[in-house]
């Protein structure tokens, strides 16, 4: 799963970007487009990773055991706090891959691109 977040160049609140799981891009899927304002909230998250084609893979199916949802759920709420608090000071937010299991979710790397602009700004205040 990738957890990709960015800050629009607007000024419009932080859009949670794209929710897509390897496994589902290996077997041919399309990648999934879920926008959504940052913050969010708990339910906010899950509906999020529902609609996309990783979320059918949070439930399990094919026999495979269902995964820990509350792991991703609290990683995006997290990440979304983190770029709605930075008040524009944090472009994006990427973490790719986002590991999900039965019992546990890790994020395994993560970059985080400031705005430089903002950044220097906020600085000098």
């Amino acid at each position: 799963m990738e957890l990709p977040l960015r800050q629009e160049a607007t000024g419009d609140p932080p859009l949670i970007e794209d929710l897509n799981g390897a496994r589902v891009q290996a077997a041919g899927a399309q990648s999934d487009k879920i926008l959504a304002g940052a913050p969010l909230d708990a339910n906010d998250a899950m509906e999020l990773i529902a609609r996309t084609k990783a979320g059918v893979k949070m439930k399990g199916y094919r026999g495979k055991p269902a995964l820990h949802e509350a792991s991703a759920v609290k990683a995006l709420v997290g990440l979304s706090n983190l770029i709605a608090d930075a008040n524009g000071r944090i472009a994006s937010i990427d973490v790719n891959p986002f590991l999900v299991n039965a019992k546990t979710g890790v994020a395994v790397d993560g970059l985080i691109v400031l705005n430089n602009a903002a950044a220097k700004d906020a600085a000098q205040h």
